[in-house]
């Protein structure tokens, strides 16, 4: 059989054939990698990604095309030469002969293969820092390319023994390796056959390629590439063997192989294992993720904004988002139906304005992109980068792009791919969850209103069934709730409702306590000067026990909002400029934390610093928001003037550096009552107070503004403005999403909210290495690739040459 093999190798190479599809196959690769001079899917010094993706997205198409013409001349020159008999007269069984063929057709492959290995050592040298790519991904990726080489060879080999004609022999392997790569997932997608895509997209061989291209190797799809291989290897020995008078028993073991084939994956399906092999383990789900999908009663269908012409940052988020579902889609099957759609695309520009406006209504934001054509030139495009989940007749939308103006759109789009996993199952478990947790709005001491609160209710509500009521001292009347939200009260607690609210927590309940100890009375500002003075609301004890203190002073930060100020009349009219208002710090998240991760910057208004004091060894205190390196304070009670914006900023008054401005503990706190009776006005007051609490979490925001929305009167009525968005800036704050992260932070059991804190690195290109050897790096990988190839014939005709010139 070795023989054969070798005979196969050294044929293919003694002509001019074997060459010339080699070097096509790599040339081919060249220029589409690293040539395309635009932005595009598969140039990857268009894109700027350190990553050899476009590659094994390239090459299976080439491949059909290069392992055709390989194997078209397997059997049918041998038919066409009236060698065949000779062969099979040999000591040689027709399954030997068959699999001596398809190892040549392999070693070929493999040849081919191997010069791209130049793609990766560039990709390595030219990455920020060098080598700053998923090796392991690459190499699975690598694996998965040469199991699908295995298919197409043994697909060619078996229509090569069939017909005698080579030019047939290389049209019929193209066009059966089309249907069976991409024909059954096409079938599947359209829904021809209803209730069985899954069955009919796993047929086919994209569906498993898919997967194992990105580093994944999972028994399942390893399998289905042995079995294949195996299928088409067997049906061409039928085919060879057709010539001979087939005995009864043979075809009865034939049929039985078949059926063990069959077997096998079968059994695999339900016994598998599956490796990630990728640096950041990107396609490994979270334990609680596939909790979540395996508890889904009825399918969810998934619609993602982002087709069409993209950016290339862009064009790798869409394909982060495939991967993601496609992971969910493997997990269960039945349960997870998407789809990709421009809304650009839409021809009908009233329809295209309708669907833009559901969108937007669903909570999905815009933005602009810039998309760069062929010719150089550019187009603005608007695009919703969200997805609409629907699930037991109802629509939900939820925003994938995280947006920080401070970050580059590089990390913001990092950042958001990283977010992926959670975004999308956080809706889910919350669509499927039959028993919907509680959480409550605290009023009775002049809390905002419905209206001030009114987006984030909202919000909430998606996940939550949001109350909002009074304590009135009545003990046990918040044990229902996973977590209460104490939002701006004004006016001081009472001993009874303090002592409900302790009890609470000490059963394990969580608090978001946003809270103004120093009022500023912007009525007064408006004649330029007010004063900050200090008020006490009767929770400083309770919560300097629990861990932290907030101090009677207000935070000045040169990173600040604006607002608008009249600088005197023109023209007998207000003239209103936007000023700097320090006492509003724009504040940036805590990179570290899953509830800030990735978070867009966030407005506070009139803040004050936090202490964190005492030393209990079971809480944990977390600074998640801090001012910048360049704020300071004022103590109440003092005057707080417009003056500021005309004289601007004294450095002395700015030397202060990160001022915490939002602590979150976690652990098991003591009562603020330990040692102390009960208070009087207590209904249902127990037997005993609980003097240390089992585990709870509580967030301590010095702003009770962060959570209050601006309002708008219009002719129909009262408009309630998203949380976070200026009127004055038109900027979206990362206000919302901060208080809906601490939400489902602190009522959290799963640890879903720990999705948040996966972090993938971004892999990049050194731009400036691109830029000034960007005519080295393309004539290295198009020419050199190839000029291997031909240096390796050359040597082989000199070997050949020597060996028979003796």
């Amino acid at each position: 059989m070795f023989t054969l093999l070798n005979k196969e190798i050294t044929s293919f190479f003694s002509s001019l054939t074997g060459y010339i599809v080699v070097t096509v196959f790599l040339v081919v690769n060249g220029v589409i990698l690293w040539e395309f001079p635009f932005p595009n899917d598969y140039g990857i010094l268009g894109n700027g990604y350190a990553t050899l993706e476009p590659l094994f997205i390239i090459s299976p198409v080439i491949f059909i095309f290069l392992i055709s013409a390989i194997t078209m001349r397997m059997f049918a020159e041998e038919k066409k030469a009236g060698t065949l008999d000779l062969l099979i007269t040999r000591p040689l069984t027709e399954m030997q002969i068959v699999f001596a063929k398809w190892l040549a057709t392999m070693a070929l492959v493999l040849l081919s293969v191997i010069p791209t290995l130049i793609f990766y050592i560039t990709v390595i040298k030219l990455g920020s820092p060098q080598g700053n790519i998923d090796t392991g991904g690459t190499w699975g990726s690598y694996i998965g390319l040469i199991f699908l080489a295995g298919i197409y060879a043994s697909i060619g080999i078996f229509i090569s023994t069939i017909t005698e004609n080579q030019i047939v022999s290389f049209i019929a392997s193209s066009i059966l390796i089309i249907i069976l790569f991409i024909g059954f997932d096409k079938i599947g997608d359209i829904g021809m056959v209803s209730g069985i895509e899954g069955i009919i997209n796993k047929v086919g061989i994209l569906e498993h390629y898919r997967s194992m291209s990105r580093g994944v190797l999972d028994t399942r799809d390893i399998l289905y590439f042995l079995s294949m291989i195996a299928f088409f290897l067997i049906m061409a020995r039928i085919i060879l063997d057709s010539s001979k008078k087939i005995k009864k028993d043979y075809v009865v073991r034939l049929l039985a192989g078949l059926s063990i084939i069959l077997l096998i994956n079968i059994i695999g399906s339900f016994i598998h294992y599956r490796i990630d092999l990728t640096s950041e383990k990107k396609y490994t789900l979270s334990p609680v993720t596939k909790q979540a999908l395996s508890d889904l009663n009825e399918t969810v269908f998934i619609r993602v904004y982002l087709d069409g012409e993209l950016p290339p940052g862009f064009v790798r988020m869409k394909s982060a988002i495939e991967d993601l579902l496609e992971e969910f889609r493997w997990h269960t099957p039945r349960k997870i139906q998407y789809e990709f759609l421009d809304v650009s695309e839409e021809t009908d520009a009233a329809f295209r304005r309708n669907i833009m406006m559901e969108l937007y209504e669903l909570g999905l934001q815009p933005t602009n992109i810039q998309v760069k054509e062929k010719d150089g030139s550019s187009t603005q495009k608007i695009i919703f980068p969200g997805a609409v989940i629907s699930y037991a007749g109802i629509d939900v939308g939820i925003n994938l792009l995280k947006n920080n103006p401070v970050l580059n759109h590089e990390i913001n789009l990092n950042n958001s791919i990283q977010a992926l996993e959670y975004e999308f199952i956080n809706m889910i478990r919350n669509l499927g969850n039959e028993e919907v947790e509680k959480i409550a709005f605290i009023e009775g001491q002049g809390e905002l209103d419905s209206y001030s609160i009114g987006d984030i209710m909202k919000e909430l509500s998606d996940f939550y069934q949001v109350d909002q009521g009074v304590i009135g001292g009545l003990y046990g009347s918040l044990d229902d709730y996973k977590a209460i939200i104490i939002a701006k009260p004004i006016s001081r607690f009472s001993e009874e409702d303090k002592y409900v609210i302790d009890q609470y927590i000490m059963n394990g309940g969580n608090v978001l306590w946003f809270l103004d100890l120093v009022e500023v009375s912007l009525d007064s500002l408006i004649g330029g000067s007010t004063f900050a003075f200090y008020r006490p609301l009767n929770l400083e004890d309770q919560l300097f026990k629990y861990g932290v203190r907030i101090n009677p002073d207000l935070v000045k930060d040169m990173q600040c909002h604006v607002i608008p100020v009249n600088r005197g009349l023109v023209g007998g009219q207000p003239n209103w400029q936007l000023s700097p208002w320090y006492y509003y710090p724009i504040v940036a998240p805590d990179e570290q934390h899953p509830v800030t991760k990735s978070l867009n910057m966030v407005k506070l208004e009139f803040a004050s610093t936090i202490d964190t004091v005492g030393e209990n060894p079971d809480i944990k205190k977390t600074i998640l928001l801090s001012s910048s390196p360049y704020s300071g304070t004022l103590q109440a009670p003092a005057e707080v003037s417009l003056r500021i914006t005309d004289v601007g900023p004294a450095q002395q008054e700015f030397n202060s550096s990160f001022l915490p401005l939002a602590v979150l503990l976690e652990g098991k706190f003591e009562s603020v009552f330990r040692n102390r009776p009960i208070p009087a006005g207590v209904l249902k007051k127990p037997q005993q107070s609980i003097q240390k609490s089992s585990f709870a979490r509580m967030l301590v925001v010095s702003d009770g503004d962060i959570i209050r929305n601006d309002l708008r009167n219009t002719s129909s009525g009262v408009e309630i403005l998203p949380l976070g968005f200026d009127r004055y800036s038109s900027q979206i704050f990362g206000n919302k999403d901060f208080i809906l992260n601490a939400v489902n932070y602190l009522t959290d059991q799963s640890g879903l909210i720990q999705l948040r804190g996966r972090e993938f690195r971004l892999r990049l290109l050194d731009g400036k290495k691109t830029v000034d050897a960007a005519l080295k790096i393309k004539l290295v990988n198009m020419i050199l690739p190839s000029a291997l190839i031909i240096l390796f014939g050359l040597l082989i005709n000199l070997y050949r040459k020597r060996l028979y010139g003796r």
